[in-house]
């Protein structure tokens, strides 16, 4: 189901063809129950290896697309993948919050109203419009929406494309943030829908059962049940502290201003 809220006009830049393209790969797959668009793990890229641990209290596991690497840990979010750990794009952020919201969790019966609420959020944006999806890809049942921004570097400006994919589940706000170079993120939005396929929550330790449709293409293997952070492979041991700020050179994820 899309929906499209149109917010305050600033020029005809933002609003041609920046938040229009949740066509094309996005809509690979059928429709789900109630008009909800469907996503098959098996149309989507390849997940490397779950993390080893659970994030989020034990709450979630996360795999990242195959090839990406894991960024240091930061206290920002709960774990960040790069396609090349010397670029800063293009990057999946993957973030967690509790939601204040009446809303604690976003099914096919209410992500609708998570839609409204999402869009709501949204008003104060400078977007002339923004075009709000609901799709479900595995566990994963929430909406989808786009979004662009700039970085000052090295006195240029460079343009960044974000697709945001968001839900709710037990109280808690997840979001995936994909960032990409200007006229990259079409090539990458399949990545951040398979990571969303991907993520499994968690209830005492077990995934929660998937919905019947998805089949049994969903993600590869479970991960472990422990509850501790995310380690990559070059991540220090459990004893020392990881990083927590970007790597010399890269900009903060969140100092992109938007457009």
């Amino acid at each position: 189901m899309k929906t499209v809220y149109r917010l305050r006009a600033l020029g005809l830049l933002a609003g041609f063809g920046l938040f229009l393209g949740c066509g094309g790969s996005a809509k690979e797959g059928g429709s789900g129950g109630s008009g909800i668009r469907k996503l098959s793990a098996s149309k989507l890229p390849k997940l490397g290896d779950p993390l080893p641990h659970p994030l989020d209290e034990g709450r979630v596991t996360i795999a990242p697309p195959a090839g990406w690497e894991i960024s240091p840990r930061d206290s920002r979010f709960l774990v960040r993948f790069q396609e090349d750990p010397h670029e800063s794009y293009p990057t999946i952020i993957v973030k967690a919050e509790d939601e204040s919201g009446s809303i604690r969790d976003v099914t096919r019966a209410t992500v609708h109203d998570f839609a409204k609420q999402v869009a709501a959020e949204l008003k104060g944006s400078k977007s002339q419009k923004t075009v709000i999806e609901e799709f479900e890809a595995g566990l994963f049942v929430g909406i989808d929406y786009e979004r662009r921004g700039r970085v000052e570097r090295d006195y240029k400006t460079i343009i960044v494309e974000r697709l945001i994919l968001e839900t709710i589940v037990d109280g808690r706000r997840y979001s995936i943030d994909l960032r990409t170079r200007d006229q990259d993120l079409h090539k990458y939005r399949p990545h951040a829908f398979a990571v969303a396929a991907g993520m499994k929550f968690l209830e005492g330790g077990t995934p929660a059962e998937a919905p019947p449709e998805p089949g049994p293409t969903e993600t590869p293997t479970e991960p472990g049940s422990a509850a501790a952070p995310a380690e990559s492979a070059t991540e220090p041991g459990p004893d020392e502290k990881p990083p927590e700020k970007p790597a010399a050179g890269e900009s903060a994820p969140e100092f992109e201003e938007e457009l």
